[in-house]
């Protein structure tokens, strides 16, 4: 073998382009600085973004959980009441507008179905823990409120992104309607 050929063999293109790269990087600073704070910037706000989007999504699920485990303790509340001769169930109602709010800033289409049907099923309890007798716009009222929160859970958020389980309650909650 030849001693150009070996000499040859011995340089490839990495080690020439490494041999230049103090040269090259010196004659294009400002596009390098350029292309990484592009960089920098662009991975920046998907990290910012998604930690929103967590952040966000976590603080919904905080409120519905707040709101849904003070329920059972509302119906106890009402239910004692009761025993001792008073109507209390419109003290339900008051957690339908929490509810409401959640269903209606959500972007989390599960948390918005479980407030909706939860709303549904505020209304319905509220009527069967009414004291005395109802009359029939009292009952239609309540109920046809109740079915089209059911429906909208259906319609609307569980078709774009279905959930077994609570297509069953909402479908369960429309048939008890009924």
């Amino acid at each position: 073998m030849k001693a150009e050929h070996r000499h040859e063999l011995k340089a490839n293109d990495l080690a020439i382009w490494l041999g230049n790269l103090p040269t090259w990087a010196s004659q294009n600073l400002r596009t390098i600085i350029y292309v990484s704070v592009v960089v920098l910037l662009v991975l920046a706000s998907s990290i910012y973004y998604r930690y929103q989007k967590t952040v966000v999504v976590v603080r919904e699920q905080e409120n519905l959980t707040s709101i849904l485990s003070q329920l059972p303790q509302q119906k106890q509340f009402v239910a004692q009441k009761q025993l001792q001769g008073d109507d209390n169930a419109f003290m339900l109602l008051s957690m339908i507008d929490g509810l409401d709010s959640i269903a209606k800033t959500s972007s989390n289409d599960a948390v918005v179905a479980i407030a909706l049907i939860k709303e549904a099923e505020i209304l319905r309890t509220e009527l069967q823990m009414r004291f005395g007798i109802a009359t029939e716009q009292d009952i239609a009222t309540p109920i046809n409120k109740a079915k089209d929160l059911y429906n909208k859970a259906l319609n609307t958020r569980l078709n774009r992104s279905p959930n077994p389980a609570l297509e069953a309650i909402a479908k369960i909650g429309l048939g008890i309607c009924e």
